[in-house]
């Protein structure tokens, strides 16, 4: 099976993931857990990258990042190449630590964001090693719930921001979506070993890979959006909410948080109700 191809673009977010090479262990300890996320805050900092989650297992690690700079490559790089040098040298061995390339799946944003930041933080309930998140260390979950100091690379009021802009009813709201997750299975599927989201999404990607591979930045028949119109007009006429929010979303003009703001309802209302139609059809 060919490897995918690196997808790279300004803001473009990835769920990253890489495993210890043949399933070994890559945290043996807390100090080396510790020198990784040192690593990380470092390069999520030089890099100007977000990150909204991440979770460190014995033999894997799960990243939620967005890169506005399109150099999700050079992070990974430093972070991984940097951390096996170190785990080398602490164990006095020699070799791969990772297996092969870190895996990276590009996400859609206004569907996903949220969902993958809860499974990436419930990882160690579904492994078995706790019974909640609040009792796991080594996860993005406790700082952005408000258990321990946030530190300031990590993204955790972006995602309070999409429950309430107060912080402590976010707070509440967002442990109770990591609670109600536990016992949820992932509702993404990953198409193409590279994406998650729909269609409309995945042919948009799929543009940037062909302005890289292409010497010129010419692509035939490329389509045009039709003029931006104001909500009021695209939905006039149609009286299911559901129905309108989905035709809102189709013009492509309007994201699901800018749909949630205007009928005044969670922006998770929208992702779900978005998604059903897709899975519809």
């Amino acid at each position: 099976m060919a490897r995918p191809i690196r997808i790279e673009f300004p803001h473009a977010l990835y769920h990253v993931m890489s495993r210890g090479n043949g399933g070994d262990i890559i945290f043996s300890a807390d100090e080396e857990r510790q020198h990784f996320l040192d690593l990380l805050t470092e390069l999520i900092t030089l890099y100007d990258a977000i990150c909204y989650a991440y979770c460190l297992m014995d033999d894997h690690y799960h990243l939620l990042i967005e890169t506005p700079k399109a150099n999700l490559s050079q992070i990974m790089r430093g972070l991984n190449g940097r951390y096996t040098r170190f785990f080398n040298k602490t164990h006095q061995r020699m070799g791969h630590v990772f297996q092969g390339r870190y895996n990276s799946i590009i996400v859609q944003k206004d569907s996903y964001l949220l969902e993958l930041s809860r499974y990436i933080v419930l990882n160690p309930v579904r492994a078995g090693k706790v019974n909640t998140p609040k009792n796991y260390n080594w996860s993005s979950y406790r700082a952005t719930a408000g258990r321990c100091p946030c530190p300031n690379w990590l993204a955790a009021g972006n995602l309070l921001n999409l429950f309430d802009n107060q912080k402590a009813t976010a707070t509440r709201l967002y442990k109770t979506y990591v609670k109600q997750g536990i016992n949820q299975p992932f509702s993404g599927k990953i198409s193409q070993q590279s994406y998650l989201g729909d269609n409309a999404f995945i042919e948009n990607v799929q543009k940037h890979i062909n302005l890289k591979q292409s010497n010129s930045i010419h692509i035939t028949k490329q389509s045009k959006k039709s003029p931006k119109k104001p909500i009021n007009e695209i939905i006039l006429g149609i009286t299911d909410r559901a129905e309108s929010m989905n035709a809102i979303y189709k013009t492509g003009h309007y994201t699901m948080f800018e749909i949630a703001n205007h009928y005044n309802v969670h922006y998770s209302t929208v992702s779900r109700t978005i998604r059903s139609f897709y899975k519809m059809q």
